[in-house]
């Protein structure tokens, strides 16, 4: 009889789950206007800085690349999608981890080069 009840149960709870994760909708997460404004704030200070480094020089299509994002990040919180915004914004910010690693390229080439120079 226990065990009979308890099968009850199990089976309640089952289709109970069951139709909880059916109903459930996946929502993207929300972001305010001005959460993503200022992370594009962020991005152009950090733009403006490596810059001003020149890194131009050595990753000139990462830093157009990251130009890009940022324009159209901003005409999409213009546009009123500020989650779409959030996520082209990030994908520019991404490319200063690509710039960081071109530099250290660069910097390891001239050590070389020195090195082998002073041979």
């Amino acid at each position: 009889m226990i065990k009979e009840q308890q099968m009850i149960a199990l089976r309640a709870i089952a289709i109970f789950l069951l139709l909880f994760a059916m109903n459930c909708v996946v929502f993207a997460d929300k972001h305010s206007q001005r959460e993503v404004k200022a992370l594009i704030n962020e991005v152009e200070t950090k733009l403006d800085l490596i810059r001003a480094e020149g890194a131009q020089n050595y990753a000139e299509r990462a830093v157009s690349q990251i130009d890009r994002y940022i324009r159209n990040a901003k005409k999409l919180l213009d546009d009123g999608d500020e989650d779409l915004a959030f996520y082209e914004i990030s994908k520019g910010r991404a490319y200063f981890k690509l710039i960081e690693a071109k530099k250290e390229l660069m910097i390891a080439r001239i050590k070389l080069e020195n090195a082998r120079s002073h041979r």
